[in-house]
């Protein structure tokens, strides 16, 4: 079963509404952003399910972190980061057919200044790469229309908050698993981040009991 695409929001929010069509294998990403210099992400949920952290860092003074979480209830279900100063600027994706058991890996990041960024994430046709790209504020402004997605990747949603040089933006993009890379161009010579996963495909029930029938009748 391939990992396919769901849905996805980008926003400005500590506690928001978000809607999983799709639960069959699934899983959920929250890449977060903070919004203060000072302020530390500890904890994100979905539907009061703790997720697992997997990966953080601090990009120009401001934390930024990655959460997610097989299997995730559908419908639409509260999202909540614990983040103990500001608001947090949350890229949120959904997707189906994933492994359960080893949803992610191969991370991959580059981050600078100047006019592209560009990661290359191992992965395979069946897979996806799932990412952001987070601009950091400086002395000009960062808006969603300065970043732009080139070659194959799939800019899906982007949230833009501050003005002037105080502004910055958050873009979720995707790529299919055989290209294995996510790129951007960019405008604004100023901090930015690109972060890239690989998603690994799973297999459905179906799929599993039908192999393991096969293999007992000496089919496989």
């Amino acid at each position: 079963m391939d990992v396919a695409y769901d849905n996805h929001l980008v926003v400005l929010s500590n506690s928001f509404s978000f809607t999983v069509n799709d639960n069959t294998l699934g899983l959920i990403i929250a890449q977060i952003i903070a919004d203060t210099t000072n302020g530390n992400i500890t904890a994100c949920s979905y539907n009061g399910v703790p997720m697992t952290v997997g990966e953080s860092g601090q990009t120009a003074g401001k934390n930024w972190a990655m959460f997610y979480l097989v299997a995730p209830a559908s419908g639409a279900n509260t999202l909540a980061v614990t983040i103990d100063a500001g608001t947090a600027l949350v890229a949120v994706s959904s997707f189906t057919g994933v492994d359960q058991s080893t949803p992610l890996d191969n991370y991959q990041t580059d981050v600078g200044d100047g006019t592209s960024r560009s990661v290359t994430v191992s992965s395979s046709a069946e897979n996806m790469i799932v990412g952001s790209v987070q601009n950091v504020p400086g002395a000009s402004a960062s808006t969603c229309g300065d970043n732009a997605p080139t070659g194959t990747t799939t800019e899906r949603a982007c949230t833009q908050i501050g003005a002037g040089g105080a502004s910055r933006s958050h873009s979720l993009c995707t790529n299919a698993g055989a290209n294995g890379e996510l790129t951007y161009s960019t405008t604004v010579n100023e901090t930015q981040r690109l972060n890239g996963w690989n998603i690994n495909a799973g297999v459905a029930a179906s799929s599993s009991r039908n192999r393991s029938k096969r293999h007992l009748l000496g089919l496989m």
